[in-house]
C-alpha cells in the first residue's frame, strides 16, 4: 500500500526517505521548507527498512552555484516572500 509522507527539508537539502520514495512536490509549510514523497507504508512504519537520502537544492534568488544537471523543482518564498529560494532535484 502507498501513502504520502511528509519530511522537512533543511537547507542543506539532504531528506532522509524510505527507499524507493517518489518525490511529488516542495512547498513552504509555516515558516519550513517541507517535501511531500509517495512511499510504501510497510516501509516508512519499519525502521529496520533501507533509508535513501534525497539531495535537493535549495538555491536563494541571485546564488551562485554550479551548474549541475538539475531538473527545476519549485520556487518557495519564506518570511512573507523577503527570502525567496529555488528548489532543484538531481536530474537522473
Amino acid at each position: 500500500m502507498k501513502s504520502i509522507y511528509k519530511y522537512e527539508v533543511p537547507l542543506s537539502g539532504e531528506v532522509t526517505v524510505p527507499f524507493g520514495a517518489k518525490l511529488l512536490t516542495v512547498q513552504v509549510q509555516g515558516e519550513s521548507i517541507q517535501a511531500w514523497f509517495k512511499v510504501d507504508k510497510d516501509a516508512a512504519d519499519d525502521i529496520s527498512v533501507e533509508k535513501d537520502t534525497k539531495q535537493l537544492y535549495i538555491i536563494p534568488t541571485g546564488g551562485e552555484f554550479e551548474d549541475l544537471a538539475l531538473k527545476y523543482l519549485t520556487t518557495i518564498q519564506l518570511c512573507a516572500g523577503s527570502v525567496v529560494f529555488h528548489v532543484f532535484e538531481d536530474e537522473v
